[in-house]
């Protein structure tokens, strides 16, 4: 359904008076001439694009008229589909990441084509819009830990069909403390190699400061920590030399976040 009164009638118009002029619209120059058949508005297109024939006459004297015909062309409305939040851990206790905002686009198209509509990301819904500022699909965000991305898609043809309700957060999720922490006992087992046992659990507190919601896991080197794999019994370890060092792994419960430091 189009709006021919609304989008057709003040281009016709322009600076006229509409109080004292009409506009109606016909399918043929012969119903413009003698003011019959008007078509109702709204007006159902039939096919994607028509001509038609618009007639503005004196309202006071309908005979003192002109005609003008007109391409009326429809596009496809495109529709934004929404999406998931970008989420990534924080590497340095910034709160600034880099993302990809194309890994978007095929959840905002859905089944609409990529070829004939074009999606853009803005940090305000008035940049989206109006179709301006649009970010890189490199994105680095500019508010640590959490910024807005205000989405815009649009016809390819015809820009002012566009969809711009959508939009999604970056979020900077912080990685917990991990304290490097000295670790020191006897050698009391009655065998004086250097080696007994720990109950690494007893570094927990000490290395994670504390905090609530995190778990602890301790590794023999830094690719398996950084890997989740081959976890030490943090109940009970021998270790392997007189002075070692190992991994130890915090991990955020909530968000899988996590760092780690060293055990000496």
């Amino acid at each position: 359904m189009v709006d021919l009164e609304l989008l057709t009638t003040p281009q016709i118009l322009g600076s006229q008076n509409r109080n004292l002029f009409t506009v109606r619209y016909f399918i043929d120059q012969a119903s413009a001439d003698i003011n019959r058949g008007a078509i109702s508005l709204p007006y159902q297109m039939e096919t994607a694009q028509q001509t038609l024939m618009a007639r503005i006459y004196n309202s006071n004297n309908p005979d003192c008229f002109e005609t003008v015909r007109f391409d009326i062309t429809l596009f496809e409305q495109p529709i934004s589909n929404p999406v998931p939040n970008l989420e990534v851990c924080d590497d340095n206790f910034d709160g600034i990441a880099t993302f990809d905002l194309n890994n978007q686009t095929s959840i905002i198209l859905g089944s609409q084509s990529a070829t004939s509509f074009n999606v853009s990301y803005h940090l305000s819904q008035n940049d989206a819009d109006l179709n301006t500022a649009p970010l890189p699909l490199s994105y680095t965000n500019t508010t640590p830990f959490n910024e807005t991305v205000f989405i815009r898609i649009e016809n390819d043809l015809q820009e002012s069909c566009s969809d711009t309700s959508q939009s999604f957060e970056l979020i900077i999720n912080p990685k917990p403390i991990a304290n490097d922490f000295a670790a020191f006992q006897c050698d009391e087992d009655g065998v004086p190699d250097g080696r007994t046992v720990f109950s690494l659990m007893s570094f927990d507190d000490s290395i994670s400061g504390s905090a609530a919601g995190v778990s602890l896991s301790y590794f023999f080197n830094q690719t398996n920590a950084d890997n989740n794999s081959n976890e030490l019994n943090n109940t009970s370890y021998t270790n392997i030399a007189p002075l070692q060092n190992i991994i130890a792994r915090v991990t955020d419960d909530t968000t899988g976040c996590f760092n780690t430091s060293i055990v000496t």
